[in-house]
């Protein structure tokens, strides 16, 4: 009777083992994000923020420093070793795979978006302009800005550069328009040239 007893409690002590051995080994890698969807301004590296659950001798930094990383469009998410750049204007899903044998992955929709044009202060305009006077107009700018200047009428203010000359009487309209390449803002003035 001792006999079955020891044996029936040392099969219950295996099959423990067994199901605790088992348990352990089913346990896999997890890759999350902070966000399943992130935007960021073109050309701007991208964190995706990941964190992975550690399992038996990986720590989560060896499995964040192991993923192979996968962009759907590198002419929007370029994916070069371990750095990631938006490139270009759009969406692109990006996809991070621990290279270990079971294969977690977590994918992140990165939306590239253009950077806004910031702040632009412009000179202040001659309270009257008179024919044959020039002037100009000189910007201050938050942000790296090209500035172009039109005029309505340029038999009435011509312009070169932000140079103005006042031809002939008249209203004209000047229009100022600053670009950082992918928006734009524009300011515009009302000019009355008077004859002098």
């Amino acid at each position: 009777m001792k006999v079955f007893k020891k044996a029936f409690l040392l099969s219950l002590v295996i099959i423990a083992l067994m199901v605790t051995l088992a348990s352990c080994s089913k346990k896999k890698v997890t890759l999350s994000a902070e966000k399943n969807e992130i935007s960021v301004i073109i050309g701007e590296n991208v964190d995706l923020k990941l964190s992975a659950t550690e399992v038996k001798k990986f720590t989560e930094q060896d499995i964040l420093a192991n993923l192979d990383i996968t962009s759907s469009d590198n002419k929007i998410v370029k994916v070069e070793a371990d750095k990631i750049t938006a490139v270009g204007i759009g969406s692109a899903e990006v996809t991070a795979t621990w290279k270990e044998y079971d294969g977690a992955t977590v994918t992140v929709k990165v939306n590239v978006i253009a950077p806004e044009v910031g702040e632009v202060t412009y000179s202040t305009l001659p309270v009257n302009v008179y024919v044959g006077d020039k002037f100009s107009i000189t910007h201050t700018a938050s942000s790296d800005v090209t500035v172009t200047y039109t005029t309505s009428n340029k038999d009435i203010l011509s312009v070169d550069g932000n140079n103005f000359q006042a031809l002939v009487k008249g209203n004209v309209k000047i229009t100022a328009t600053a670009t950082n390449g992918y928006k734009e803002t524009k300011k515009e003035w009302d000019v009355e040239v008077l004859q002098g």
